[in-house]
């Protein structure tokens, strides 16, 4: 899905490659993610874990499955 050009829905199994420490808790380097939405300008992906927190990060720090 498109919104302006700017964002991206799909949704793809993945891993992170980066500890994020967050308000919302850590994403821990090699946790399985599920990619929710790609910012094509910003080049941040919003990913979440496998208990459904949302995090958004860098998508140099994403490798697809």
């Amino acid at each position: 899905m498109t919104r302006g050009n700017q964002m991206t829905k799909n949704v793809k199994k993945a891993s992170i490659t980066k500890t994020y420490h967050t308000a919302n808790g850590a994403l821990i380097k090699g946790t399985p993610i599920r990619i929710e939405e790609i910012n094509t300008q910003g080049q941040k992906v919003r990913v979440s874990d496998d208990v459904g927190r949302l995090f958004w990060v860098d998508k140099q720090d994403v490798q697809l499955d």
